[in-house]
């Protein structure tokens, strides 16, 4: 859910019509088809790191056996393991086409498209409250100039920091001496 959170923003860039409300029902009835497609590589890019976590990662029996074996290899797969890794990651490519598929790969329970099409109404309201997307103004709005240049002061040093300040015995004002370990 995060993830397509995160991902409104660039599917609205790419088919704003999605937010356009008198093609609500036009937009609606393809809206499943038509984010997965303009989402694509991130969706087969979370199918690669399942693959790589499920065939690399956790076929070692720890993290240090990994880091030993990639030393002992040249930092990389057995040829073997490397000739495997590709074909599924190029199924990935291939086969991988829709939510279905992806739900399916991943192991997360298979959703009907009106439940698809919900979850992705609800990630544009989730990612404009979480201010992931949204109007420019808005979600980059600056602080006033006062406040940023007050603070901006409140890191500027002042010339105490570079100097032990001790008052002078004879009564004559204060002495000054340089700090050489500034912290």
């Amino acid at each position: 859910m995060e993830q397509l959170d995160r991902q409104v923003l660039w599917i609205l860039k790419a088919v704003p019509e999605l937010l356009n409300e008198e093609m609500e029902k036009e937009a609606d009835e393809h809206r499943v088809k038509i984010v997965f497609k303009s989402q694509m590589t991130s969706f087969h890019i979370f199918c690669f790191y399942k693959v790589f976590i499920s065939e690399v990662c956790e076929k070692r029996n720890s993290r240090k056996a990994m880091w030993e074996e990639y030393n002992g290899n040249l930092c990389k797969l057995t040829n073997k393991e490397e000739n495997e890794f590709q074909k599924r990651l190029f199924h990935i490519q291939d086969k991988i086409k829709s939510f279905e598929d992806f739900f399916e790969f991943t192991g997360l329970p298979s959703k009907s498209d009106k439940e698809v099409r919900q979850m992705l109404k609800d990630a544009i309201k989730n990612s404009e409250r979480k201010k992931y997307h949204g109007e420019f103004e808005v979600i980059h709005e600056l602080p006033k100039s006062e406040e940023q240049f007050k603070k901006l002061l409140e890191n500027v040093p002042t010339y105490k920091k570079f100097f032990d300040i001790k008052s002078n015995q004879e009564g004559e004002g204060e002495k000054k001496t340089f700090k050489f370990d500034i912290k």
